[in-house]
């Protein structure tokens, strides 16, 4: 497995499906694609306490995947002649921070275990947010994921008064513990998935998404 043979297996789902109706919908249509194109694959696999959620395995070694999926607002064609809102996920800092978390945790899984010769993270979404560059700075600026960003520290920036201790963020009874990866990464381009109309409104929607290899 490559980061190229990757992306070129998540492409080819949009052929049937260009959207997903969740992260558990994009996981297993993946899962299912990668089985088909000889992998042997595990979902959900638990390793010190966590679920890795694709674990593939060919000719003696393992490539952990770990998938996030965000969403704005888009009706799109459901089952049964329906039509299937997906939701608005507010919270892009979060979403950010979940993503480069996934990132982290594949890299203690190549310390830990042997026989992992790389892993990957992906996110896809509609939402442009996460592929446009910010034109303000935000409490998220040190790992934004947009290209050409470069990623080391994931440190919370001028977070608000109440939130002490940076580089964490504190909000209500959760705290956003800030953390560094074991290298800097850059972000490359995002790949074009698929364009769809809102089932409602008729606008148009882009999907793309970001593969980081560890």
């Amino acid at each position: 497995m490559t980061t190229a043979k990757l992306n070129s297996i998540v492409q080819s789902l949009a052929i049937n499906r260009p959207f997903f109706y969740s992260e558990a919908d994009f996981q297993h249509s993946l899962a299912l694609e990668l089985e088909r194109q000889g992998y042997n694959v595990y979902l959900e696999y638990p390793i010190n306490g966590e679920h890795i959620d694709i674990i593939i395995e060919k000719d003696g070694w393992y490539y952990p995947i770990e998938l996030k999926y965000k969403t704005k607002a888009f009706s799109c064609p459901g089952l049964f002649g329906t039509t299937c809102p997906l939701k608005n996920q507010h919270a892009r800092d979060l979403g950010r921070y979940d993503y480069w978390k996934d990132v982290r945790r594949i890299e203690d899984l190549k310390i830990a275990l042997n026989k992992i010769k790389e892993g990957y993270a992906i996110i896809l979404t509609n939402d442009s947010e996460y592929w446009t560059a910010p034109t303000k700075a935000t409490i998220d600026s040190n790992f934004k994921i947009h290209p050409g960003m470069c990623v080391q520290n994931v440190f919370w920036n001028n977070v608000p008064a109440k939130a002490k201790n940076n580089p964490n963020y504190v909000i209500k009874s959760s705290t956003y513990y800030g953390f560094s990866l074991s290298k800097q990464y850059l972000v490359s381009n995002w790949i074009d998935y698929s364009t769809m109309k809102d089932s409602v409104t008729n606008e148009l929607h882009t999907f793309k998404f970001l593969t980081i290899s560890i």
